[in-house]
């Protein structure tokens, strides 16, 4: 080693030591930054002079030439990396279906006054208090009264399932355009990053926003990371990015996410053209998801009101107003949407049918409300398979409550894996002040101890050049 080659370990231990401590200062001052991975420098020590390729030469001595920086790197677990992801969007999927079933279930209002339940009793019993006094002007009227209450009440619940089926559907465009943009933002970080990487470069930093970026990705849309390999086997610096079966980002290249969606049997998915992918978590796969049940809670109103309205029409049209006038339905419209009293009922209450048919030759009897008694009938009557029409109802809005609570189960399930996914990933990657500081003391105290050193030198290459010889 030459005379000055203490000064030049001190040097080197300076700057490695000062990089450190930058290191550490820029840990804690990004301690709040979301996604942002702790980073640790790395010391190795410098080889002996005159060492060609690791090779020592045969001399009895070699002292080593001090330190420095081998690497900047992440303090990162790949694994729980990945297991954030997945538990980002699994909470992405179920708590957006959660919501959705809950605004579902609030949509029927039962069990309540004026829920649809308690309004099919209401009408029923008003056809019964009829059939007791069928020329009663007050009873015609309560009918009357009673129907038209139970037809709004139909077309408000369908109104507000239509319109919560067509917020989802603005929603699911909403998550898909955000999904594309994040897309796009990871393809042109990936170009920066491995450009970056091919100069010896280490972008810790941008490297913390790509994998933010899919972190997001995950939540909005299921999606997961690979990294890529070029022939060689080696990484290329690139993210491919992954939507289950559709490649989202690949390079420097990003896809845009099919805008058409739908159930694939039990599974949300987008569709291609003929190409159908299915969504496997984020907040996209329960929009998608609700969307699907949605529609099936409004196929089932449908059908309990066309149900209601079937029956009621076909007992109705085989009575007899005040008028005299016979075949006359009691209901307009084919279900939920389009249900409302007949225009004759809602003209004068004397259309109402109360009484039966006479026998082919004879004259209704007066007071006769035989019919009335009959329509009063089919509140018990099994209409729908093995189920009256209440009960079919009442099966279908039991069915609501009991997906809304189900799925809020799962959503707390899933907000605990995520919390204690995070948990671990933060003691590992996250910035913990009090040991960054304790590092930072131990960087401190090595860079005074190298400026010392560096002093020492100074006095005796001091005391070599100006004292001796003299």
């Amino acid at each position: 080693m030459s005379t000055f080659g203490g000064i030049e370990i001190a040097r080197r231990a300076l700057n490695a030591h000062q990089t450190a401590l930058d290191v550490a200062g820029h840990n804690i001052a990004n301690v709040n930054t979301p996604g942002y991975t702790r980073q640790r420098a790395h010391l190795v020590a410098t080889p002996p002079d005159g060492i060609a390729d690791g090779i020592y030469p045969a001399v009895s001595l070699r002292l080593g030439t001090g330190v420095d920086i081998a690497a900047i790197t992440r303090v990162r677990d790949l694994y729980l990396d990945e297991r954030l992801v997945e538990a980002r969007g699994a909470l992405g999927e179920s708590s957006q279906l959660r919501d959705i079933l809950d605004r579902a279930q609030r949509v029927y209002g039962e069990p309540g006054s004026g829920g649809i339940s308690s309004l099919l009793n209401g009408f029923f019993n008003s056809f019964q208090e009829l059939s007791k006094n069928p020329e009663s002007g007050s009873n015609r009227y309560l009918v009357r009264s009673q129907g038209a209450a139970l037809a709004r009440r139909f077309n408000e619940v369908a109104g507000a399932l239509d319109q919560l089926g067509g917020e989802l559907e603005f929603r699911i465009a909403g998550v898909i355009q955000e999904a594309n943009t994040l897309a796009r933002e990871v393809a042109r970080l990936n170009e920066v990053i491995a450009r970056s990487k091919v100069t010896g470069g280490q972008p810790n930093d941008l490297e913390d926003q790509r994998d933010e970026l899919v972190r997001q990705l995950g939540e909005l849309a299921g999606a997961s990371s690979s990294v890529e390999l070029d022939a060689s086997g080696r990484p290329t610096g690139h993210l491919q990015v992954r939507v289950n079966g559709f490649t989202l980002v690949q390079g420097s290249q990003a896809f845009a996410l099919p805008a058409k969606h739908q159930m694939a049997g039990e599974s949300p998915a987008l569709r291609d053209g003929a190409d159908i992918f299915t969504l496997r978590g984020g907040r996209l796969a329960g929009l998608v998801r609700a969307a699907g049940v949605v529609q099936g809670y409004r196929v089932d109103l449908d059908e309990s009101a066309a149900a209601l309205i079937s029956r009621v029409n076909t007992q109705h049209q085989a009575g007899y107003g005040l008028d005299g006038v016979t075949g006359r339905s009691f209901f307009d419209g084919a279900g939920a949407g389009d249900m409302r009293i007949h225009a004759d009922v809602a003209a004068s209450p004397d259309a109402i049918a109360a009484a039966s048919a006479p026998p082919p030759g004879k004259r209704v009897a007066p007071g006769n409300g035989d019919n009335a008694r009959a329509i009063a009938g089919l509140a018990t009557a099994r209409v729908i398979g093995s189920f009256t029409i209440g009960e079919f109802y009442a099966a279908r809005v039991a069915r609501v409550g009991e997906d809304a609570r189900s799925q809020a189960e799962q959503a707390g399930t899933a907000e605990r894996l995520l919390q204690q996914v995070d948990n671990l990933r933060a003691s590992v990657s996250g910035v913990s002040l009090d040991e960054e500081l304790t590092h930072m003391l131990e960087t401190q105290r090595a860079y005074q101890a190298a400026a010392r050193v560096l002093t020492a030198m100074d006095a005796l290459l001091d005391h070599l050049i100006n004292d001796v010889g003299r």
